[in-house]
């Protein structure tokens, strides 16, 4: 392995009266990244208020639980075709605030769209004010993310349980993780909501993505079918840099 280590990361916090989050930027070293499957919640919030697959709330929800609890693909697949990129993104920017793009450089899929750190908590922030205010889709998105398996959090809502002295279990996650044929890194992220008891919201996005010497790489692209084939590759990778992240995160910047 040679080159450097990415890493870009954020936290945010929502007041229990709040509904504007306060987004704290950590690190801003790393230039916009790839999310992989980083931002499948927040892609089926969007896709639930246009036509399309997930215009029925029956289906929608077919497709939502597996891509997020599971992180599931094909109906990512299923939405980002159906809805059209441009309407869900531009759906997507007025519920989360930023109005992301795709990878110029790529094919224009659900995991090439390029974001920062602050983005990804805002976006996730709003999210949580969302649900908390009531709205259903939210809500059962981010009761999805309580769900995710822990070995396709890499550590990240232990360090958020731990850190803020909650269960595991209120502790919502949702990662990405990929190295695409055209890459060098593999890129490895994961974003933590939790509710609090006294009703606030603490959060944390951590992007990275770690250089692959060739023989890695011709490894990786040999053993990925589905995606968790190659989780013990990111975990080695990236695991405890995103969990000591999510720690500092939570720990060293003020609630």
């Amino acid at each position: 392995m040679n080159g450097d280590v990415l890493v870009d990361a954020a936290t945010f916090t929502v007041g229990a009266g709040d509904r504007a989050p306060a987004v704290l930027h950590r690190s801003g070293a790393a230039p916009p990244l790839r999310c992989a499957s980083l931002l499948k919640p927040l892609l089926f919030w969007a896709a639930a208020g246009l036509p399309g697959p997930a215009a029925d709330e029956g289906r929608w929800a077919e497709l939502a639980g597996p891509a997020v609890a599971h992180s599931a693909n094909d109906p990512t697949v299923t939405v980002w075709d159906g809805c059209g990129r441009d309407a869900l993104l531009d759906r997507l920017a007025e519920l989360g605030g930023t109005r992301w793009r795709c990878d110029p450089s790529a094919t224009p899929t659900f995991g090439k769209v390029l974001v920062r750190a602050t983005e990804v908590a805002g976006a996730y922030a709003r999210l949580a004010v969302s649900a908390r205010e009531g709205d259903a889709v939210a809500g059962r998105l981010l009761g999805w993310m309580r769900t995710v398996a822990d070995r396709q959090t890499f550590g990240a809502r232990a360090a958020a349980a731990t850190s803020l002295g909650v269960d595991p279990s209120v502790v919502a996650v949702k990662s990405g993780w990929f190295c695409d044929t055209d890459e060098v890194s593999a890129r490895t992220h994961a974003v933590t909501v939790t509710t609090l008891p006294d009703g606030s919201v603490r959060g944390t996005a951590v992007l990275t993505a770690v250089p692959l010497g060739a023989e890695e790489r011709a490894e990786y692209t040999a053993t990925y079918r589905e995606g968790d084939e190659v989780l013990p590759v990111h975990e080695r990778l990236a695991g405890p840099l995103i969990a000591s992240t999510t720690q500092g995160l939570l720990t060293s910047l003020p609630a």
